[in-house]
């Protein structure tokens, strides 16, 4: 089982169980390329899942929970049989555990446990998912445009975290980014319209 197999399985159960205009993308960057989410699923919440193959070494898993933390309403890591019990003790206890399965020449993928809602989540590495172009126009609706408009992307990013709340810029993205599959660069995606 390799990790092209889990996406495929993954995939297919997210297409059966994802509500109607939910995109599923793979291979998403956030927080400026630290990582990239391995399928994100983007409606009214930000779904991120991890995959782990039999294959797959689980070192990076701890940076991953760490990043991925920082801006997604709910986490999951989907992992074959061999990482079960290391993902479940470095994953946070709000992070949804997945199992993938091999039953009769196909895979399944069973729930261990179903992720809650993401608490802690970081303002500014949110408004880093969004694109500069698209932060300055938020800037501009809100008359905070002045002294950034030409400094590089940071500095819009800190103007926007200071007259924007978490919720604001959370709907900002999610909307913004109902484009989520349009807008990460050489991501394949999925709308579920």
């Amino acid at each position: 089982m390799h990790d092209r197999d889990i996406r495929q399985c993954l995939r297919r159960e997210l297409a059966l169980k994802s509500p109607r205009g939910t995109v599923i993308v793979d291979e998403v960057g956030i927080c400026q390329g630290a990582v990239r989410i391995d399928v994100a699923a983007v409606n009214e919440s930000f779904y991120g899942y991890e995959l782990k193959s039999a294959a797959d070494s689980m070192k990076r898993l701890d940076n991953q929970v760490g990043v991925y933390s920082k801006v997604l309403d709910y986490a999951s890591v989907v992992v074959s049989q061999n990482h079960l019990v290391g993902a479940t003790e470095k994953v946070r206890s709000w992070w949804g555990i997945y199992l993938v399965v091999e039953r009769e020449e196909a895979l399944d993928v069973e729930t261990v446990r179903e992720p809650s809602l993401n608490g802690s989540l970081e303002v500014r590495a949110l408004a880093e998912l969004l694109w500069h172009e698209e932060t300055l126009k938020l800037l501009e609706e809100r008359g905070a445009l002045r002294g950034v408009k030409s400094k590089p992307r940071r500095f819009a990013w800190d103007r926007l975290v200071e007259v924007y709340s978490l919720d604001e810029i959370r709907e900002a993205v999610r909307k913004r980014s109902g484009a989520v599959g349009r807008r990460f660069c050489g991501s394949s995606s999925l709308s579920m319209d």
